[in-house]
């Protein structure tokens, strides 16, 4: 299991990439037919379930529900691979696998490194769905 410090470390390499795959971009466009209202209601829900989710992932760490934490992680992982977002996919699968686990020490700093990544990929999605 990775200590805090270890996940600080690698955490500023994870930012200098982008937040969002352009390849699955194009991927979305393709199967939308280059609609940019399709890409907008796509990011649109990725942002407003994935933000739900957080509010969950922080409600299951407090009441020390590792099973729902574990399932919130999970959903936000394959939903930010469907838009590209690898980085917070990865950040989502940890957590999934420490929730898993049923360990939760570190899972706080967990959720906020996928908070701030997800802030970094509704920032990139929005500059996609301009057209």
């Amino acid at each position: 299991m990775e200590t805090p410090d270890r996940m600080q470390q690698e955490n500023p390499a994870e930012n200098q990439k982008p937040a969002v795959d352009v390849a699955a971009i194009e991927r979305l466009r393709e199967i939308g037919d280059g609609d940019v209202a399709f890409l907008k209601d796509v990011f649109s829900a990725f942002q407003t379930d994935t933000a739900k989710r957080l509010v969950v992932m922080r409600e299951t760490l407090a009441a020390g529900d590792s099973t729902g934490l574990k399932r919130a992680a999970h959903t936000i992982k394959g939903s930010g691979l469907n838009v590209g977002a690898s980085n917070l996919a990865a950040s989502c699968l940890q957590l999934e696998q420490l929730a898993g686990s049923g360990k939760l020490e570190g899972a706080a700093e967990l959720i906020a490194r996928i908070e701030e990544e997800f802030k970094r990929v509704v920032a990139e999605l929005s500059g996609f769905a301009q057209g």
